[in-house]
């Protein structure tokens, strides 16, 4: 399995992308089997600056993906 984050830009860039759009840009954490290229689990969030706002995510991204391998065993 393999996880990843798309859309990742550096902080200037969010900056700039926020200055330019209006908007910050939503990014998603994937899991991937990576044998099948099957994406297990996903979250999609804003990427905001700070310790709690990355935690969060995290925290998300973790329920998400124990609830995808808990229905995964259970089939």
């Amino acid at each position: 399995m393999k996880a990843q984050l798309k859309k990742l830009h550096s902080a200037y860039g969010e900056i700039l992308y926020k200055h330019k759009f209006g908007r910050s840009e939503t990014h998603r954490l994937e899991l991937r089997n990576v044998e099948t290229d099957q994406v297990i689990a996903w979250h999609q969030f804003q990427l905001k600056d700070g310790d709690e706002a990355k935690k969060a995510a995290a925290a998300a991204f973790a329920a998400i993906v124990k609830a995808a391998m808990t229905k995964q065993a259970a089939s």
